[in-house]
C-alpha cells in the first residue's frame, strides 16, 4: 500500500499573494528562429526537437513560416524579435551570404544581446566559416561548434544543442519565479492595508466566486462550500485580520483555478482528483480551530496518472465528513481516503472517526446531505449508462463495541477506467 500523504493540522503560515490572481500564472518564454530558406529541412528537425517545450507551455516558437497571409512580414519580423526571450541564429554558408540574415537579422539580434534584452544562441547548422563572423564572440551551438549536418547520429546532434536551450529557458523560469517571489515579500513589507484595500480584495473574492460558480454548477456541484468560503473571507476582512485573509484566499484562489481546469472535464486521473481533494481540505481545515489527521492511500496495483475517476466525485463526502463528522467532535479526528481495485471495478472510499450520522445531520445540513447524494447518484447513473458497468456507493455507519456511533465511511464502486 503507497501512503500519499498524512498530515496533521495544526498552525498554518502566512501567505501572502500578488494583487490579482493572474500573477499566479507564468507565460511561455518566446524564442524566435532566424534561418536561410535552403535549412528549410534542418529547421523542421529542429521544430520537432523543440515541441516538448511548447507541448508543457514552457517555450512558444516563432519563425516566419508563422506569418499570416496579408500581414507585412518585415514588421511581423521586427516585432516577433524584439518580444523574444531567445533568439536561435541557424547558421550556414547560405544564411551568412543571405543579406536579410546578415544585415538584419543577426545584426539586431546582436545588438539586442548586448543591451541584455534577450538571449542569442547561433546553432551551426552545415560547415561554413562562422568564426569570421560576429557570432564569433558568442558560445555556439552544438558543443564545440561542430556542425549539425556532419554528426553521425543527428538526433544526438539535436540533443546536444538542445541541452544548452534548455538549460536557459530553465534559469528563465527562475529568474521569473525569483522576481515574482521579490514582488510577494514587498508586499509582505506593506503591512499596513487601508479600508479600500479590504474592499478592493472583497470585490475581488466575490469575483472569483462568480466565475467558478458556472463551472462548479456544470458539474452539478452544490456551491454549498463556496458560500461558507465567502463569509469566512468576508469575517476575516471584517476583523481585519490580514495575514488570515490572505493566507485563506491563497488557498481558495488555488483550490479555484484547480475546480476551473477540470470544469469540462467529465472524467480525470486519481492524481489530480487527490490534488484537487488535499487543496480543499487544506483550505477547509482553516476553518476550524480543532486539530484533525488526514491520510490518502492508493493501492500499488492502481496507476494514479492513468486510473480514471468522476470529477471532484468525493468532495460532497469529504465535505460532508469534516463538516458533520469532524468540525464538533471532541478530541483528535482523523480522515481518511482510499483508492483500491477490485476486480474490475475501482472502490473509493471515505472514512471519519466523528460522531455518526445519527447525531451530526440536521435541519438544513440534513437538506444540504440529501440534495448532495442525489446529485451524486444522477452523476454515477450517467456513468452506467456510458460505460454498461455497474457504479454505486453505500453509506457504512460504524459503531464500536458498546454500539455508540464512531464514525461513517462511504464506499464508491465505480468501473476501472484507464486514460
Amino acid at each position: 500500500m503507497r501512503v500519499l500523504t498524512k498530515l496533521k493540522v495544526t498552525k498554518w503560515k502566512k501567505v501572502y499573494l500578488p494583487k490579482t490572481t493572474n500573477d499566479l500564472m507564468s507565460a511561455p518564454l518566446q524564442i524566435f528562429i532566424a534561418y536561410a530558406r535552403k535549412d528549410a529541412e534542418l529547421l523542421e528537425e529542429l521544430r520537432i526537437h523543440l515541441r516538448p517545450l511548447e507541448r508543457t507551455n514552457r517555450a512558444k516558437i516563432w519563425y516566419d513560416g508563422k506569418i499570416e497571409p496579408g500581414t507585412v512580414w518585415e514588421d511581423a519580423i521586427k516585432k516577433n524579435m524584439d518580444n523574444s526571450d531567445i533568439i536561435l541564429l541557424l547558421i550556414s554558408a547560405d544564411a551568412i551570404a543571405s543579406d536579410y540574415f546578415y544585415e538584419k537579422e543577426m545584426t539586431n539580434a546582436l545588438v539586442r544581446h548586448k543591451e541584455g534584452k534577450t538571449k542569442v544562441m547561433p546553432l551551426i547548422l552545415r560547415p561554413c566559416r562562422w568564426n569570421a563572423t560576429p557570432i564569433a564572440q558568442l558560445q555556439v551551438l552544438p558543443k564545440d561548434g561542430k556542425p549539425i549536418s556532419t554528426w553521425n547520429n543527428r538526433d544526438e546532434a539535436w540533443d546536444n544543442a538542445l541541452e544548452s536551450i534548455l538549460h536557459h529557458v530553465s534559469e528563465k523560469e527562475e529568474e521569473e519565479r525569483a522576481a515574482q517571489l521579490k514582488l510577494e515579500v514587498e508586499s509582505i513589507t506593506e503591512r499596513k492595508l487601508l479600508e479600500a484595500e479590504f474592499k478592493q480584495k472583497e470585490a475581488e473574492y466575490k469575483q472569483l466566486a462568480a466565475e467558478t460558480e458556472t463551472a462548479v454548477l456544470r458539474l452539478q456541484m452544490n456551491p454549498h462550500f463556496i458560500f461558507n468560503s465567502m463569509n469566512s473571507i468576508r469575517s476575516y476582512i471584517l476583523s481585519k485580520d490580514i495575514d488570515s485573509a490572505n493566507a485563506y484566499l491563497g488557498r481558495f484562489a488555488r483550490l479555484m483555478r484547480t475546480i476551473l481546469n477540470h470544469a469540462a472535464k467529465p472524467r480525470i486521473v486519481v492524481a489530480d482528483e487527490i490534488e484537487f481533494l488535499e487543496q480543499y481540505i487544506k483550505t477547509e481545515a482553516m476553518r476550524f480551530e480543532q486539530k484533525f489527521e488526514y491520510k490518502i492511500e492508493v493501492d500499488d496495483a492502481i496507476d494514479p496518472d492513468e486510473v480514471l475517476v468522476p470529477t471532484m466525485i468525493l468532495q460532497p463526502f469529504v465535505e460532508n465528513a469534516i463538516w458533520h463528522g469532524l468540525s464538533s467532535k471532541q478530541g483528535q479526528g482523523k480522515l481518511y481516503i482510499g483508492f483500491k481495485k477490485s476486480g474490475d471495478s475501482l472502490v473509493c472510499s471515505v472514512e471519519d472517526n466523528g460522531k455518526g450520522r445519527g447525531t451530526a445531520v440536521k435541519g438544513k445540513d440534513a437538506n444540504h446531505e440529501s440534495k448532495a447524494l442525489k446529485i451524486i447518484e444522477r452523476r454515477l447513473q450517467l456513468l452506467e449508462n456510458q460505460t454498461g458497468k455497474k457504479s454505486s456507493f453505500d453509506i457504512i455507519d460504524m459503531y464500536n463495541k458498546e454500539g455508540i456511533p464512531k464514525g461513517t465511511r462511504i464506499e464508491i464502486r465505480i468501473p476501472y477506467l484507464e486514460e
